[in-house]
């Protein structure tokens, strides 16, 4: 409930409101019913504490608050390092060290392996700007690609698209392929790589190695939680990326269509189609018109 001094600043708004004021009248009894209710209430409330200039909401006493809550930051600083506090790593036990030691060489081969996911895709994913799918580079075992899926999206929603019977059906498991690719056929851990082309200008990130097929739903989460809007309309591509760059998965959403694509070898592509029975077209990839078939 509103106190008498509100009532009255209540009042003296209505009548600014309805120009029964000029401002300098205004101000000078708004100033004063303002510093009577801080006495009351405390601190004032916004809008109230800035509808006209007071000592209080001038720059040089924001700029002087901000000097005083800085020079005490200062100065609690300035006490911890005067009691000479060990680090978190002067504090370290020799066990302690040690099992950061071990950690650390677990996670080293893992971020040179994302590291070098990442350079590879930059190095020969990227023409003009743009990411390019038909020219891997020919020294490497990706000679071939098939695509494994296809389906329309409507409203940049897989569920809309479900809904309306657009999707459509995957032949094979999707967590079994994932397992057949990175534990049969993997000749090192492979490596889940975001991609997107954001009107020109080429973004890569979040390198994971791929651990076990319950992660599957984190890594497509992404492509399917990502709009148009996020990329400036450019597409965005969820790679599975082989250690020895053998093969490589792309997922694909330029938000008008979702695909899967295998890129390997003949070889490769042809024992993926007989294992899960796909009888999928096996494309080179180095034919100019294979990859717009």
């Amino acid at each position: 409930m509103s106190n008498k001094t509100e009532k009255k600043i209540e009042k003296l708004l209505n009548d600014y409101v309805r120009n029964a004021l000029n401002l300098d009248a205004f101000s000078k009894q708004y100033n004063k019913l303002l510093s009577k209710l801080e006495e009351e209430i405390g601190d004032i409330y916004h809008p109230l504490n800035v509808i006209v200039p007071s000592k209080n909401n001038a720059e040089k006493a924001w700029q002087n608050n901000m000097r005083e809550m800085y020079l005490q930051e200062l100065s609690n600083l300035d006490a911890l390092l005067a009691q000479d506090e060990p680090s978190y790593s002067e504090k370290l036990s020799k066990q302690q060290r040690i099992d950061l030691c071990r950690d650390a060489l677990k996670y080293i081969p893992i971020a040179s392996s994302d590291r070098e996911a990442k350079e590879w895709i930059e190095e020969n994913l990227i023409s003009d700007d743009d990411f390019d799918f038909g020219g891997v580079i020919k020294k490497s075992q990706m000679t071939h690609y098939t695509s494994l899926y296809k389906t329309q999206i409507v409203h940049e929603s897989f569920l809309m698209s479900a809904l309306n019977g657009l999707i459509a059906p995957l032949n094979i498991k999707y967590d079994e392929l994932i397992s057949f690719l990175c534990n049969q056929l993997a000749t090192s851990r492979a490596a889940w790589v975001r991609c997107s082309d954001c009107d020109g200008f080429i973004k890569i990130e979040g390198a994971s190695l791929y651990s076990e097929t319950s992660n599957n739903p984190d890594r497509i989460n992404w492509i399917e939680c990502t709009k148009s809007q996020d990329t400036q309309g450019g597409d965005c591509h969820l790679i599975l990326l082989d250690g020895k760059r053998e093969w490589m998965l792309v997922h694909s959403n330029d938000f008008s269509n979702f695909e899967i694509r295998l890129f390997g070898s003949k070889k490769l592509l042809g024992l993926l189609n007989e294992k899960f029975k796909i009888n999928g077209v096996i494309k080179n990839q180095f034919d100019s018109t294979a990859l717009n078939d």
